[in-house]
């Protein structure tokens, strides 16, 4: 296994101060109350929505006279999920292997760790991209 202490030839010969551990100590802190409050939150949705969801969708379906209304909004919900899912678990990869790498002075663990953080913010980056794209798209069709 690789230490952090060691000196490897890298890009920018860099390394994990004190201070800087505990920056990355905190932030992994962070994220994993953050994914695990994210957790908590699509557990409450989607007890919620199992509870009074039929109800809502019957009575929107009634007003609004869409039979498939309620299958379409089911198969939103899914789809909303899996990727709120997939945002949780980068989340949680990079505070458990940063907080790994930084506490057993792995190498592998933190550039694991530091390399999902990456993932979940370009994941979020072009979430956001969409978003204001069809935010935009929505107010030029007015």
């Amino acid at each position: 296994m690789e230490n952090l202490n060691e000196s490897q030839p890298s890009l920018f010969d860099l390394s994990v101060d004190h201070s800087s551990q505990h920056s990355l100590e905190q932030a992994a802190k962070w994220a994993r109350f953050l994914a695990i409050v994210f957790i908590c939150s699509a557990v409450i949705v989607t007890v919620v929505f199992l509870i009074f969801g039929g109800g809502l969708l019957n009575n929107l379906s009634y007003k609004f006279g869409f039979s498939y209304l309620q299958s379409a909004f089911l198969l939103i919900l899914l789809v909303c999920l899996a990727i709120f899912s997939v945002f949780i678990v980068f989340l949680y990869r990079f505070s458990s292997f940063t907080t790994k790498g930084l506490q057993e002075t792995n190498q592998n663990d933190l550039e694991k760790g530091i390399s999902s953080l990456k993932t979940y913010f370009i994941m979020v980056g072009v979430l956001g991209i969409l978003g204001l794209f069809f935010s935009l798209l929505g107010l030029l069709r007015k």
